[in-house]
């Protein structure tokens, strides 16, 4: 089968790191740490496990952060060495094993791509996974399989930037009539969005900033606008097509960080007081209540813990690594609060507890969004060029990029 496989060693690692910062054409060229590869379709597992025939697998920014090499070494240990790029799936189900019952031969599905306890067959699960926090599994490289966080990230798995990859029964859903595959692939995105919002949801009156408007940014004003919230959301964006976007989505102001005066906007908008040092960025005194950061580099995050009231909330979102110069003084001087969000859990929805996926699925099926637009440019794995230099060149207005299987 075609697969666009990932491998590395530190010295490619570390050369591509400089390189993208002088050319982002180096990530798809001759030197990109990702090929094109033909390999052996992978074989099942175990018992409890599903062989999926890609229809489509989304590019997310993350697998833009490998391919540049921009992502932490902090995350090393949590993905195998070479891996099959590939986490946001939809498929269908071309084998599975004895002990599946939840989908049957032919289904259409999404594919959760977390690999935790239960997933590696450990029977003594970690406190996280018990508690359903299964994203934060203490046993991320244990088990019965290699390091590896996730499918896209795990050699065993394989991943969605091919013709066939493997889950485990737990992370398969079948997909209902009224869900398209265009909204089906975007699912990981709006499940990572709809569980930052849902773990730190605003309260009534409050102002809501989202600090980006790529894929995540416009699933997370799509999830606070599906959750039925009413909230006033700010959107900061850099592009037409994101602003245009984000109106429809429900933001209710789009400020543009490059156009915009952006702090005397911020200040006007949240009738802060407006204070400017004599060296350094502006700050508000009484700003907004809560900022959902989908970008998470130097410049937005020290502008959102200035734009934050005393006592107010940053959730980072965004996949961030090492960021230059951070100022800490709001952080302590306001009593300011720092979260992260990572990946879906379950969660405490309409007094009972679902998988972010169940939920997002259902709010898909009953009409609650429209993400299918989000999806703008599809590409065959043949043209994975193409795909990665549309993923990362905004100009040519891309949301969310995926590959398809023109086998399907």
């Amino acid at each position: 089968m075609k697969a666009i496989e990932y491998k590395v060693s530190n010295l490619r690692y570390i050369t591509m790191k400089y390189l993208s910062m002088v050319n982002k054409k180096f990530i798809y060229g001759p030197l990109s740490l990702a090929k094109l590869v033909d390999k052996p379709e992978p074989k099942l597992i175990g018992e409890e496990w599903v062989k999926i025939k890609v229809i489509m697998s989304g590019v997310c920014g993350s697998d833009i952060g490998a391919l540049e090499a921009r992502q932490s070494f902090y995350l090393e240990p949590y993905m195998s060495k070479n891996f099959i790029l590939g986490h946001e799936n939809v498929g269908f189900v071309a084998e599975k094993g004895k002990k599946v019952k939840n989908v049957k031969i032919g289904d259409r599905v999404v594919v959760q791509p977390f690999l935790a306890c239960k997933q590696r067959g450990i029977k003594n699960e970690c406190h996280f996974c018990k508690t359903g926090n299964y994203s934060l599994c203490e046993n991320v490289n244990g088990g019965k399989l290699s390091r590896g966080i996730s499918i896209g990230l795990n050699k065993d798995t394989g991943g969605g930037w091919s013709e066939a990859f493997l889950a485990h029964y737990s992370n398969v859903f079948k997909l209902p009539e009224e869900v398209s595959n265009e909204e089906a692939v975007l699912i990981d995105s709006f499940s990572c969005a709809l569980h930052a919002v849902i773990r730190n949801m605003p309260e009534k009156n409050d102002t809501a900033v989202v600090y980006g408007c790529g894929t995540v940014g416009l699933s997370t004003i799509a999830s606070i606008r599906a959750l039925g919230l009413k909230n006033r959301i700010i959107a900061l964006c850099t592009r037409s097509f994101q602003k245009e976007m984000a109106l429809k989505l429900g933001a209710n102001i789009v400020l543009n960080p490059r156009r915009d005066n952006l702090f005397e906007e911020m200040a006007k908008i949240s009738g802060a007081k407006l204070y400017k040092p004599t060296l350094g960025r502006p700050t508000l005194e009484g700003g907004v209540e809560i900022i959902y950061d989908c970008v998470a580099d130097e410049d937005t995050i020290n502008n959102s813990l200035r734009f934050l009231k005393a006592s107010g909330k940053l959730v980072i979102i965004a996949t961030a690594g090492v960021i230059g110069k951070i100022d800490m003084a709001p952080v302590w001087f306001r009593e300011l609060n720092i979260t992260g969000s990572c990946e879906q859990d379950f969660e405490l929805y309409k007094k009972s507890m679902k998988t972010t996926y169940e939920i997002a699925i259902g709010l898909i099926k009953d009409k609650k969004v429209n993400l299918k637009p989000l999806v703008t440019h599809k590409f065959r794995l043949s043209d994975f060029k193409k795909a990665i230099k549309t993923a990362v060149d905004k100009n040519k207005g891309s949301i969310k990029v995926v590959f398809y299987n023109e086998k399907v």
